[in-house]
């Protein structure tokens, strides 16, 4: 049985848990079929695949490396063909800017130039990652039918393969000042799947459009947060870059920082990029 759109899938394993190691409803998605239970023995073979997947993502990878694990259903309320595959990749931590800046030059990755952080905040860290493709991506999906294949093959519900991404590089920074963080980030974008429906909280309000000298930007934070997020107190603005295929995002929690800030933080990055055109 084929179905037309996915709702997108979920990007943590820690969501795919409820209390006590049991799934939690799945997000909707509805077929010919509808939803159904899992049943006890899905249940706990559902907990230990999980445990597996755990341990290999606490595993540290070299820059460059991605290590792909695939779980036929999930053993969520889903019909058959709903299948997972989270990516993990390999990242340099630094605790030094200046460091950071010049691995992220050597490398040619994107940086936040013409960036400067509101007084008082203090670099805490920052790291170079593999990119990987998001869950919704056509990359992705292009990865989970050839996983498929290769664990159907191996008779397996449970398959890993590492494999090397070298081109793609995204970067992370992160400011503290008191109990407020702040964190900026630069990655590649991906293509949309036209068999993936992103599919907004219905609960929450739309997050919030503006443009930035000249550059649409999105705002998330407050009513528009999706139910149940952690922090509450987060919020960010996000913006892609069509012409370098790059996504922005200024995040900030713990309300050491205005709607009105992040956008300030915004603006220098957009115009900084501007200017190096």
């Amino acid at each position: 049985m084929k179905f037309q759109k996915t709702a997108i899938a979920l990007t943590s394993l820690a969501l795919l848990l409820g209390a006590g190691g049991t799934a939690m409803a799945a997000t909707p998605v509805f077929g010919e079929t509808g939803l159904y239970p899992p049943s006890k023995q899905q249940l706990q073979e559902h907990k230990e695949i999980i445990k597996q997947a755990e341990a290999i993502q606490q595993k540290k990878r070299q820059l460059g490396e991605i290590e792909y694990i695939y779980i036929k259903n999930m053993t969520q309320n889903l019909p058959e063909g709903f299948d997972y595959v989270i990516g993990e990749g390999g990242y340099e931590a630094f605790k030094d800017y200046a460091a950071l800046m010049e691995r992220a030059e050597s490398l040619g990755v994107p940086q936040p130039k013409g960036l400067i952080v509101p007084e008082g905040y203090q670099f805490t860290g920052g790291a170079i990652q593999t990119h990987v493709p998001q869950s919704w991506s056509a990359e992705n999906e292009k990865v989970l039918k050839q996983l498929r294949v290769k664990a159907a093959a191996a008779g397996k519900k449970f398959y890993t393969e590492k494999t090397t991404q070298e081109k793609r590089k995204d970067i992370r920074m992160s400011y503290a000042k008191g109990k407020t963080q702040l964190s900026i980030s630069i990655e590649h974008t991906d293509v949309q799947s036209p068999n993936v429906e992103i599919m907004d909280d219905p609960k929450s309000e739309k997050p919030g459009e503006l443009t930035i000298a000249g550059q649409k930007v999105t705002y998330t934070g407050g009513a528009s947060l999706p139910k149940g997020s952690f922090p509450a107190t987060q919020h960010y603005v996000r913006w892609n870059d069509k012409d370098a295929n790059l996504s922005y995002r200024v995040w900030a929690r713990d309300n050491g920082l205005s709607k009105q800030d992040l956008i300030a933080l915004a603006e220098q990055l957009i115009n900084a990029h501007k200017l190096s055109e």
